[in-house]
């Protein structure tokens, strides 16, 4: 009876053994990048658009901001080194380069916006007059 014990024990074992690889395996190589986006004055930018590319795969996934300033972005094929780059109307575009650390699968990167003036292009405005009484006139027909 202790033999059978062992074998159902052992059976038992070796069927849960590659599920528990498998768990390990996703978790060693998905990172996880998160961070806050804030203003000079430390208040959180809600609607920031926030770019994480690998440096390895040249892979870029972008999200927003919530209204905590908070954002997560998630690389199930790992990489280990990210460029983050933040950008938001009226503010100074930043970039931060995070790196993997030994077995760590979460990476912080927070980062904060200067303000900066934003000068907007020239608008040119053209218009054509009419006379009067609302008909157009040909050039060369008065």
């Amino acid at each position: 009876m202790t033999s059978s014990f062992t074998r159902a024990l052992l059976a038992s074992l070796l069927f849960l053994l590659p599920f528990g690889a498998a768990h390990a395996q996703v978790n060693g190589t998905t990172d996880i990048i998160v961070g806050r986006v804030t203003a000079p004055d430390g208040r959180p930018l809600a609607g920031a658009r926030v770019e994480v590319t690998s440096l390895e795969t040249e892979t870029t996934r972008a999200k927003t901001t919530n209204d905590k300033g908070e954002y997560t972005v998630l690389f199930p094929d790992g990489g280990g080194q990210y460029r983050v780059r933040v950008r938001m109307l009226g503010m100074q575009p930043a970039e931060r380069i995070v790196a993997r650390q030994a077995d760590e699968d979460r990476l912080v990167a927070n980062l904060s916006l200067s303000q900066v003036p934003q000068q907007l292009a020239a608008v040119v405005s053209r218009a054509t007059a009419t006379p009067r009484g609302g008909e157009r006139q040909e050039p060369g027909n008065t």
